[in-house]
């Protein structure tokens, strides 16, 4: 058996994201921090893997949630947290509580981690194989994107329509707005999702919180290819242990 953990920044279990991996809600709504889980027999995850599951919050009660978030005007990270509402978090008290959860899952013995997020966290030093799906997710855009083609992105925190040359894109054309994943069904971000229509030739879901209905909602509206987090972590695992 290969033992993987996943590492979300707000709180475990990511019940929404198992359960797009073909977890039975019932499985995985009561789990435990730190708890094997087993992937069921009619999911796409490799049969030989199974999981430990960690979040940066974990220990910190839902009464104390507002000491981690940022101070007003200043940026933070989004994340789900247990009850399924979510929360901004400040990058400089998440960095310890980040590296603390990589020591933990190491101990306890992982081959790998996925990283439940598209942030980069360049501070954090693990040993064994770490997927970052945001590095991952910019890769294969690079790659399969021609240089005048036009990115969608969608971000997490909430922000106007945007358009201009970037320079982490290679310089393509990129529209972006903000549409938070944990607000409203994928449905309500259909007038959002229409700002790109017939302006993108690829769209970029940026946030591990967009779901698999959240791209097919996309996929309909823009009719181009739809690129989730979660679903390239889940690519990536069959194919580093997958038969």
């Amino acid at each position: 058996m290969v033992k993987v953990g996943l590492l979300t920044i707000g709180q475990s279990p990511r019940v929404d994201v198992l359960t797009d991996w073909g977890f039975d809600l019932r499985d995985v709504q009561d789990y435990k921090p730190m708890e094997t889980l087993t992937p069921p027999a009619n999911s796409a995850i490799p049969p030989n893997i199974e999981f430990v599951h960690i979040g940066a919050l974990d220990n910190i009660p839902r009464e104390k949630i507002h000491e981690i978030q940022p101070p007003t005007g200043k940026g933070g990270a989004v994340s789900r947290l247990r009850d399924g509402s979510w929360t901004n978090i400040d990058g400089d008290k998440l960095n310890p509580l980040m590296q603390k959860c990589v020591n933990e899952l190491e101990r306890s013995g992982c081959d790998a981690i996925v990283q439940l997020c598209t942030g980069d966290f360049p501070y954090l030093k693990p040993k064994c194989l770490y997927l970052r799906p945001g590095r991952l997710d910019r890769g294969i855009i690079e790659t399969m994107l021609p240089e005048d083609g036009k990115l969608g992105i969608f971000g997490p925190s909430s922000s106007p329509l945007t358009h201009a040359r970037a320079p982490r894109w290679g310089n393509r054309e990129v529209y972006s707005v903000g549409v938070n994943p944990y607000e409203g069904s994928p449905e309500s971000k259909i007038p959002t999702i229409k700002e790109f229509k017939g302006k993108v030739d690829l769209a970029y879901m940026g946030c591990i919180g967009y779901s698999l209905q959240h791209r097919k909602v996309a996929r309909e509206i823009l009719n181009v290819p739809v690129i989730i987090p979660r679903l390239t972590c889940l690519k990536v695992l069959q194919e580093l242990y997958g038969a």
